[in-house]
Formats: structure tokens, C-alpha cells, sequence
């Protein structure tokens, strides 16, 4: 229910040559998440929505959503330095090769806390735009 930094997939055109493919990020950084979105679309009731417009077609999506915002909060609270500020993120991918994590490292989720998760050079932790 977290934001990463991507997911795909695709596929051939091509009857002959029946293929398909899916890929996606192993890591959620602060800075993806977006929980005015995740609350917008849990509402049930398009009334109570400023999106009233939008209409969601699955009819999980807006439990979906609202399971989202959850999630998305607790990692916000679970990123927050005691200083205040909000960085880092975290992954299911210890180094690029899902190895498994040091003892006692710090997890949400199952995923392993990262300070600069995605890039390093530069730290992706630096980007404080977003808060």
C-alpha cells in the first residue's frame, strides 16, 4: 500500500510471439507518498470527496485507498527524525541483491530502513523538497 518508484509491465503485439513482462521498484522513499491523494480516494461516498468527478471502478478501491493513507501515515511517523524532519525510505532489497538484513536493523513492514533509498550519488535523502 506504500508508493515506490515505479511499476511496469508489457508485452508483445505480436500473436506469433505471445510475451509479457512485469517489473517493479523494491523502494519506498518519504517522498513518493502522497497521503492527500490516498485520502481523497478512500472516500465511499463521491459526495464527501472534492473528486467527486473521479469514479473508481474496482470495488475495493476506496478500502484500497483508505488502507493506503494508513500505511502511508504510520511510514511518515515511523521516517520522523526527533528532530522533525522526514527522510529516508525503505526496501525489501538489502544492497540490490535482496540479501537478508543485519540483526537489528530497523524495518516497517518487513522492509529495511534506508537513508538514501534509490540513489546515493547524490543521496536521494537530501531531496527536501517535498516536505
Amino acid at each position: 500500500y506504500l508508493m515506490s518508484w515505479y511499476w511496469s509491465f508489457g508485452g508483445s503485439q505480436h500473436d506469433k510471439y505471445p510475451w509479457a513482462w512485469v517489473i517493479g521498484c523494491s523502494h519506498t522513499h518519504f517522498g513518493y507518498q502522497n497521503p492527500f491523494a490516498a485520502w481523497a480516494l478512500s472516500k465511499t461516498n463521491p459526495e464527501e470527496s472534492m473528486f467527486a468527478a473521479v469514479k473508481q471502478r474496482a470495488p475495493s478501491a476506496a478500502q484500497d485507498w483508505s488502507t493506503s493513507l494508513t500505511q502511508q501515515k504510520a511510514y511518515y511517523k515511523w521516517l520522523q527524525s526527533a528532530e522533525g524532519a522526514i527522510g529516508g525510505g525503505a526496501t525489501n532489497s538489502n544492497h540490490g541483491r535482496y540479501l537478508a538484513y543485519p540483526a537489528g536493523a530497523a524495518t516497517f513492514k518487513g522492509l529495511l530502513y534506508q537513508q538514501a533509498p534509490v540513489y546515493e550519488d547524490p543521496p536521494s535523502n537530501l531531496w527536501f523538497g517535498w516536505q
